[in-house]
């Protein structure tokens, strides 16, 4: 029994989205980056077993991230499909090509094996029995090779202001204390993330490591910007609170100066600095 989606229904986020000789101008290269980010987001989702036990064993993840909302995110809202077909168009090696259209030929024909589905009416797939199947184990390396295929584009002089925007996005979640107040005390923001999220979103979503490993200094910020990213990612690093509990936090004291120093990063980065 496979997962049913519709996948007749492709929903193609780019409509305007032509990218062929002429075409190629920054305006293009721009959707072409966003199109390839969403499908990476995913992809990241699917290698990521710690992720998915956070998210399908432990439920910390607070969003909705089951198998059918990944797939959903991949095959319709991403069009993964399409965007396969423009393989050519986008400037995809075949090395990255291969690689996604075989992760999608797996994850298309996955869920044949009873053994990873609950004993609902009707039948679901249960996240715990698919961590220890090792189809989907099979599943997750390969994603985690369509990941290495794709890593180098993200040092493509055309996404280096994406990548800044999205750590800088995730750096501005640790500063915003109004928003964590009405979420994790007030319980008014249903939506704000929890400090895994946080986490995860700068070192597995926007990959800081790898930012923050000689790259850094590469892409024309100043010395003032440079050493104020170092700081923010040393104290990260130090005190990294990798937790869903969010109960107390904002009076901890080391959490209390991690959000200094990340209001203190951000100020470096406006645009009157």
């Amino acid at each position: 029994m496979k997962y049913n989606r519709k996948s007749e229904e492709v929903y193609i986020p780019l409509e305007e989205f032509k990218f062929n000789g002429q075409d190629l101008n920054q305006e293009n290269i721009m959707k072409r980056n966003l199109w390839i980010n969403n499908i990476i987001s995913c992809v990241k989702e699917i290698a990521s077993a710690d992720y998915q036990e956070r998210a399908w064993v432990k439920f910390e993840i607070h969003k909705p991230c089951d198998f059918g909302e990944i797939m959903c995110s991949l095959f319709d809202d991403s069009a993964v499909v399409e965007f396969i077909k423009k393989a050519n168009e986008l400037g995809l090696s075949w090395k990255q090509k291969r690689k996604i259209s075989k992760l999608i030929r797996a994850l298309d024909s996955y869920g044949d094996n009873p053994e990873v589905y609950a004993p609902t009416n009707p039948p679901m797939l249960d996240g715990k029995k698919m961590l220890s199947d090792p189809e989907w184990q099979k599943i997750q390396r390969m994603a985690q090779k369509v990941l290495d295929a794709f890593a180098k584009m993200k040092y493509e002089s055309e996404n280096q202001e994406d990548w800044l925007d999205s750590i800088l996005y995730w750096i501005f979640k640790y500063s915003d204390t109004e928003n964590q107040k009405r979420s994790w005390v007030d319980q008014s923001e249903t939506f704000f993330s929890t400090p895994r999220d946080m986490y995860d979103g700068l070192f597995m979503y926007s990959d800081l490591d790898d930012f923050m490993d000689g790259f850094v200094e590469k892409i024309g910020l100043t010395k003032q910007q440079v050493d104020a990213l170092r700081k923010f990612y040393t104290q990260i690093r130090a005190t990294p609170f990798k937790t869903a509990e969010y109960k107390g936090i904002l009076d901890n004291a080391e959490w209390q100066k991690l959000q200094a120093t990340a209001k203190e990063t951000l100020e470096k980065f406006a645009k009157n600095s």
